[in-house]
């Protein structure tokens, strides 16, 4: 009766590891490019639903490891929903051979503060949330008179002003040795502009 209770045991935990997802799959996250660079080193390319934890992101990277191990080193690049390829990561998982974990982009909790901060500013005609990893901020345009204003929330808790120069639904920004400048598309959403063309466009954000 014992041996068949040991049995029943070992099967079941045979069972549940072959039938347990990777953490690939329990976090939503796709492997778009899988490419060796040389016999001993590869780089990964994964796009995430959403932004992970450092510990979701170790799991995956530690199972990821487990499967190439013939690598001696692995590069493992996190990209989220909106990135391109060539745009930077996310965040990344590197084994050199020991595991380095590093987050460029906003964590959520961390995008959820500079919204929150956003919504508290009072007599703004508009709010919207740049996600650009690196670059993560809220902008707050403000009114005051014939003049205008654009005021950026960062994930490190700064702040940054600028003043616009109002055209249509352009704003340049004023005394800007960069030539930016703003424009408010037709979907309510704020482009950034300089004289190469649109490098990002942050989501207009609810009162």
């Amino acid at each position: 009766m014992k041996n068949l209770s040991i049995l029943v045991t070992l099967f079941l935990v045979i069972q549940y590891s072959c039938s347990s997802p990777s953490p690939l799959d329990k976090y939503d996250a796709k492997i778009f490019s899988d490419i060796p660079t040389a016999k001993i080193k590869k780089n990964i390319h994964i796009r995430v639903k959403e932004q992970l934890s450092e510990h979701q992101l170790t799991e995956i990277g530690n199972y990821l490891k487990k499967e190439n191990s013939e690598y001696k080193s692995l590069f493992i690049f996190y990209l989220l929903p909106e990135m391109e390829k060539n745009a930077g990561a996310w965040a990344y998982t590197h084994f050199t051979p020991e595991l380095e974990l590093k987050i460029m982009g906003a964590t959520k909790e961390e995008e959820s503060q500079i919204v929150s901060e956003a919504k508290k500013i009072k007599n703004a005609i508009g709010k919207w949330q740049c996600k650009q990893t690196g670059l993560e901020h809220s902008l707050i345009l403000v009114k005051n008179g014939d003049s205008y204003k654009s005021i950026q929330l960062f994930k490190d808790g700064s702040e940054g002003e600028e003043i616009l120069i109002k055209s249509g639904n352009k704003f340049t920004v004023k005394d800007n040795k960069h030539g930016e400048y703003y424009i408010l598309n037709d979907n309510g959403d704020m482009e950034y502009w300089d004289p190469d063309g649109l490098f990002t466009t942050a989501k207009r954000l609810e009162n």
